[in-house]
């Protein structure tokens, strides 16, 4: 298991080290003396709006109290035994004489790609965090209600009054952090071991099916297979994108990971139950228009979806737009298919049968 992680010695330390610059080339420099093997590796996209749960705890001045507010006030709550009333007054006395307030840290993802043969899972993966920390709030000291534990504490923590923008400074520089590299081929592999497995399980249940008649309720046994026929002909949708994209017009034209980055997870559950999951996200960062399927004639409509062909340059990309997003709706495939078939537009064959294959069996993401 997780054998799709790759394992470069000083490589964080090297991440953590590089001073951020706009276009992220000295990060690009760093990845590329550490594995010389990644010389074609670019970066594809860059995704905001998210925060580190973890705050630092600062003096008004900005000097540093404790890295970590939960861990702070776990040791606190500790100095006082548990009681969590005697913590909060001491709280409020550390507030009034330091005058304390809680940071908050941005985080952009930074995604670096880079194909490693001809078939588009043949890729690396690799996801830097771009840190950039700032005063946030004062330290909250009051409580809605008396508090009763460490939760309580962080709540009341947390609940300070906001600063303003222009006391919102940077408490430090902007840093990255190496978050992981995947070989994203592998990562397929344990995925694959995954689902077979997870299939041979569903072969092997039997269900009791009731039925009613005028002579009576009768009961037959039937295996998944019975009831689902034909459930398994296709590959699970991670495998069927990859697949698509190598024999679509898509495949034909560019690199897979020069156009889309892959959101990937790995979760075991309490009860040890492993879920692999992946979402295609487009790295196009321009604004797209939307293509309206019930609008216009075939060739009108034909000619919207080539248009978002053109600006992300891509042939048959708007397919996989359909895949995931709000660009594209899976109504689209249904009227190309439709208008293909009564020769009112011309669509390459290798794309009409992506797209009957699809129609057979619809995904998404």
């Amino acid at each position: 298991m997780m054998t799709y992680a790759i394992d470069i010695p000083g490589l964080p330390e090297a991440v953590a080290n590089t001073k951020p610059d706009k276009r992220h080339n000295a990060l690009h420099d760093a990845l590329i003396r550490h594995a010389p093997a990644w010389g074609d590796l670019r970066h594809t996209a860059s995704r905001g709006d998210t925060w580190r749960q973890t705050r630092q705890v600062r003096r008004a001045d900005g000097t540093l109290v404790a890295e970590d507010h939960e861990v702070w006030l776990a040791a606190l709550l500790a100095m006082h035994d548990g009681n969590a009333v005697r913590t909060l007054r001491t709280m409020q006395q550390l507030n009034q004489r330091e005058g304390l307030h809680l940071t908050q840290c941005s985080l952009v993802r930074l995604y670096l790609t880079a194909a490693r043969g001809s078939d588009p899972d043949q890729q690396v993966q690799i996801e830097v965090l771009l840190e950039h920390e700032v005063l946030d709030r004062k330290l909250g000291t009051d409580s809605w209600h008396v508090p009763d534990d460490l939760h309580d504490l962080v709540d009341a923590c947390e609940h300070g009054v906001g600063l303003a923008d222009a006391e919102r400074v940077a408490v430090r520089p902007d840093t990255y952090h190496f978050r992981r590299a995947i070989n994203v081929a592998r990562w397929l592999e344990e995925a694959d071991a995954l689902e077979d497995q997870e299939r041979a399980e569903l072969r092997q249940r039997v269900y009791t099916v009731t039925s009613s008649s005028p002579d009576g309720p009768s009961e037959t046994t039937m295996t998944f297979d019975e009831l689902n026929p034909g459930w398994d002909r296709y590959p699970p949708s991670y495998r069927r994108l990859f697949d698509d994209w190598k024999r679509s017009s898509a495949g034909n034209t560019a690199a897979l990971c020069d156009h889309w980055f892959l959101e990937l997870s790995d979760y075991t559950d309490a009860k040890g139950k492993r879920t692999m999951m992946l979402i295609p996200q487009w790295t196009f960062a321009k604004p797209l228009a939307k293509v309206d399927a019930r609008k216009g004639g075939d060739d009108e409509f034909y000619g919207a979806l080539q248009k978002l062909d053109r600006r992300v340059g891509v042939p048959f990309a708007w397919y996989f737009y359909m895949l995931h997003g709000n660009r594209v709706e899976s109504e689209a495939g249904e009227r190309v298919i439709r208008a293909a078939e009564e020769g009112t537009i011309v669509l390459p064959e290798r794309d009409y049968r992506v797209l009957k294959d699809w129609q057979d069996r619809p995904y998404s993401f």
